[in-house]
């Protein structure tokens, strides 16, 4: 007998039928690359059913690669796509792990947005939700978060003269 789980991604996602692409994020082709490999690499008998909440590239759609299927529901530059994707997430109680493939830059240049990823975490935890986070783009050097952000490096100082 066939064991199977369902297992729901967060992600930026390449474009349908490719690896790479996704000229927003690296984040995208490792994802695709990752999700595509690990039923190739579990024993007899195990799968893994996948659905990617992935970024909308050009309109919303909802198509199955093999076995992932990709929901493209959120936005880049959309400032409340974090917490929409709550919306999405409570939708599908038949989840009970999340992979969330972060990227600081991955919803775009806003900067509330970056602040409403803890929300969004603790909305999943609070839904149940066992939460596995996979950081991209580590920054050793807090001072560096900057850049990640597109902040100036002198964004918080003053003029004292």
């Amino acid at each position: 007998m066939e064991q199977s789980e369902d297992i729901l991604v967060i992600s930026t996602y390449p474009p349908k039928g490719s690896i790479h692409g996704n000229k927003y994020s690296g984040v995208a082709s490792y994802t695709k690359n990752t999700l595509l490999s690990i039923n190739k690499h579990l024993g007899k008998g195990t799968r893994v059913r996948f659905c990617v909440l992935a970024d909308i590239l050009g309109n919303k759609e909802e198509y199955r690669e093999e076995n992932v299927t990709v929901k493209r529901c959120w936005r880049r530059n959309k400032t409340l796509s974090p917490i929409l994707l709550i919306y999405d997430v409570s939708s599908m109680s038949r989840y009970r792990k999340v992979i969330f493939a972060f990227e600081f830059g991955m919803f775009g240049k806003s900067k509330l947005s970056l602040c409403l990823i803890p929300v969004l975490l603790f909305c999943l935890k609070l839904m149940g939700k066992q939460i596995f986070l996979i950081s991209h783009g580590v920054i050793l050097d807090i001072s560096r978060v900057g850049e990640q952000l597109g902040i100036k490096a002198n964004f918080l100082q003053t003029d004292r003269k």
